[in-house]
């Protein structure tokens, strides 16, 4: 009789023991899934490539919200005396937009490349950069199709 007694005040306890764990863990799952933003990025870095063009390029990169809240970004001006908001941008919950980044090939040769910084509302990636580069190169001049070319004999004397 004593057996059957402390087996029951085991299972009395148990049972109980085993609802409480199962609420702490649903309410962990419960805090993971609440309202959040989330951003997704397609790509961190554009590369234009090889390039002769001599101009001012604004690249653009696709930039998401996979969250169930509007997601605020804002784009840091790092030219000035310290960071400032050049740009903010929300994003509602499932939406998708463009932003870009300017990159100014008009003086340079070589490769070049422009990085700028955004901050976010999203907890998981406060911070992140986007990358515009691109190679540039002089230009050649080719012949066209209609003027192909021609053998030319050059003499120098001294």
């Amino acid at each position: 009789m004593s057996t059957i007694l402390t087996t029951r005040w085991i299972v009395g306890l148990a049972v109980p023991a085993v609802f409480v764990a199962y609420l702490a863990i649903s309410s962990q799952q419960t805090s993971n899934t609440e309202v959040k933003p989330s951003l997704r990025r397609f790509n961190d870095v554009c590369e234009i490539g090889r390039t002769s063009l001599r101009k001012k390029w604004r690249v653009p990169f696709q930039i998401g919200n996979s969250g169930k809240k509007r997601l605020v970004i804002n784009k840091i001006d790092a030219t000035c005396c310290g960071d400032s908001t050049s740009e903010t941008i929300t994003i509602p919950p499932g939406e998708t937009v463009e932003v870009t980044v300017d990159l100014d090939t008009r003086f340079a040769y070589g490769v070049i490349e422009n990085v700028a910084t955004f901050t976010t509302s999203d907890p998981e990636c406060p911070r992140f950069d986007l990358t515009a580069r691109a190679w540039i190169i002089e230009e050649t001049i080719s012949p066209s199709p209609a003027r192909p070319r021609q053998a030319v004999s050059v003499l120098i004397r001294n």
